[in-house]
């Protein structure tokens, strides 16, 4: 079933708080939640028909993870903490605490697990730096030096993103033409992004003319 969340305040509205207690951070979001309320999935990244449906099957996954999890598959119970960590559902310690009572993850698992881990990472340092994105930016590419580079699409573009602007702030060429080459696979063919490429390129065309 589809709902549409209005977040101006309705008077009378039932589900009034349903946006903040879900865990929306920003708008649009879109979830898709069971018949009891409990999200199963949460969609990021591009807005077009082909990353949607990757959305819906990584809620179906996750319905049929639970399943098997509650019948007893402590394979299936590791990947749905994974589920609920990268859902936001679970903190990284309490994922860390069920997946260290149900046994010991797979090689596969284990990776899987360090992906999310990385994408909170990356997200958590944007959010503390506000502003200050050369500061992200700075620390994103000491990990990138690191290889650890995030894989979630909103993690990715935002790592990369904040490198571009850490770049600019140190003039550097190089580090800002792979930064940007990362956003434009990407996202280069959304129309809606044409403003924020020629920024970009107006700005790497400065950082050139300084040299």
């Amino acid at each position: 079933m589809l709902f549409c969340h209005v977040t101006s305040h309705i008077e009378n509205e039932p589900n009034d708080k349903l946006f903040e207690q879900k865990g929306g951070g920003g708008y649009p979001t879109i979830m898709m939640l069971d018949e009891k309320g409990d999200m199963i999935g949460k969609h990021s990244g591009e807005r077009s028909v082909a990353e949607f449906e990757k959305t819906v099957g990584k809620a179906v996954r996750y319905l049929d993870l639970r399943k098997k999890a509650e019948s007893g598959d402590k394979a299936a119970g590791i990947d749905l903490a994974i589920a609920k960590l990268e859902l936001g559902s679970l903190t990284a310690d309490a994922a860390q605490k069920q997946i260290a009572e149900l046994g010991t993850p797979t090689p596969e698992q284990q990776a899987q697990l360090d992906a999310v881990l990385l994408n909170q990472e990356v997200m958590a340092i944007s959010k503390s730096a506000g502003q200050d994105r050369a500061s992200a930016g700075k620390k994103f590419s000491e990990m990138k030096t690191a290889g650890k580079i995030p894989t979630g699409a909103t993690e990715y573009l935002t790592f990369w993103d904040n490198i571009t602007v850490y770049a600019e702030a140190q003039n550097d060429v190089t580090m800002f033409e792979e930064a940007l080459a990362k956003v434009r696979e990407k996202i280069g063919q959304n129309p809606s992004k044409k403003k924020y490429f020629e920024t970009k390129e107006a700005a790497l065309k400065k950082m050139k003319s300084k040299k």
